[in-house]
């Protein structure tokens, strides 16, 4: 399994699930991805859980705010992006045309953190390493793979994206015609961004798991208490799936089969 020592300026390090249903939530990860979960106390009061396989942090998890429950904002991931500076990142990005949600600011020894909107109202965050250096595991079962913007203004988050962390475009083509554009940061794929799959999904970071067998794992998944909300499809680079967890956040697993070049 890929193991990572930090990641560099403008790579996504980190995914969190905010959850209307922590105990839920916590077992079906552990059901699914066999996840063993730690918990941080946070310094503003409640915990914070860290998902681990073999010790090493692959996901978070944290309780939904009230604020957002009383907005009926469901459960979601989040996608956060390793920066040098925390306080620079934001001010470029607000340059650019991003809405700041929550400014920079310290979590105790672990790092500084900030989340914005970009300019097609996708929210994500952006993660400057201090002892938590983000994901410890990448690219494998169970851990983070891909993240991708859905976004209806496609050339508006190349631009934000670009113009921020200095990500260029790339493509692939898909079946049937047209094309799915991806990010790169030099030579490496950092991202990708589509239209919202169906109208009434608002613009998001979506999150992707690796899977060792998508059809066993979309399985499992249903047995847990999982909505599939796209069934198991092959695909240019290998068997995808998506769905919804039993506290309503959505997520994808692909078994990956090639890379997007």
């Amino acid at each position: 399994m890929p193991k990572t020592d930090g990641f560099l300026h403008g790579v996504p390090c980190w995914v969190d699930l905010l959850a209307t249903d922590l105990d839920a939530a916590k077992d079906f990860y552990v059901g699914l991805f066999g996840w063993e979960w730690v918990g941080v106390e946070m310094p503003r009061g409640g915990t914070y859980w860290m998902g681990t396989i073999s010790g090493e942090t692959v996901a978070g998890l944290a309780a939904q705010t009230p604020q957002l429950v009383a907005q009926g904002i469901p459960s979601m991931w989040n996608t956060y992006i390793s920066v040098e500076s925390a306080n620079d990142t934001t001010a470029k990005a607000q340059a650019a045309g991003a809405t700041v949600i929550q400014g920079p600011m310290d979590i105790p020894d672990a790092g500084r953190m900030a989340f914005i909107a970009d300019p097609v109202g996708a929210a994500f965050g952006i993660w400057q390493a201090g002892e938590h250096k983000g994901a410890g595991f990448v690219k494998e079962h169970g851990t983070l793979i891909w993240s991708e913007v859905y976004a209806a203004d496609t050339e508006a988050a190349v631009a934000f994206y670009g113009e921020v962390f200095g990500w260029e475009r790339g493509s692939m083509p898909m079946p049937g015609g047209g094309s799915y554009t991806t990010f790169k940061l030099g030579n490496e794929l950092v991202g990708g961004t589509m239209s919202p799959p169906m109208e009434q999904v608002p613009p998001h970071w979506h999150v992707w798991f690796g899977s060792n067998d998508t059809e066993a794992t979309v399985a499992t998944a249903a047995e847990l208490g999982a909505t599939v909300l796209v069934e198991p499809t092959e695909s240019p680079v290998g068997m995808i799936a998506s769905l919804h967890d039993p506290v309503g956040a959505a997520f994808s697993v692909i078994t990956l089969t090639q890379y997007v070049q």
